[in-house]
């Protein structure tokens, strides 16, 4: 059994134990205990888990890593992207080279 665990309700409905979730609901599952997962029909969920990670994590918009620097290269590294059109780092979307979500402040 994975030491971390979640549920992520994709669509539909689903009961951890008494708690209902609606869809785009994630429940943390507490570590050790068994618990009762019922999905209505036609609902789409996600289990997920694995051990704990290994250090702290920072994280900023969409960039996470346990080296701040790193977090700091990635913003100029998007900025970069967004200007030119994609980089190697984060290219565009083939097919959507019209759209670039900017960089929030």
């Amino acid at each position: 059994m994975a030491t971390e665990r979640a549920l992520y309700l994709v669509s539909g409905s689903a009961f951890v134990d008494d708690t209902q979730l609606q869809a785009q609901d994630m429940a943390v599952l507490e570590s050790g205990l068994d618990v009762s997962v019922n999905l209505e029909k036609d609902s789409i969920a996600i289990l997920c888990g694995g051990a704990p990670l290994d250090a702290p994590r920072k994280m900023d918009w969409n960039f996470v890593s346990s080296d701040a620097a790193k977090i700091t290269t990635a913003r100029e590294d998007w900025t970069t992207a967004i200007r030119d059109g994609g980089t190697h780092r984060f290219p565009a979307v083939p097919g959507d080279q019209s759209e670039w979500i900017p960089l929030p402040h």
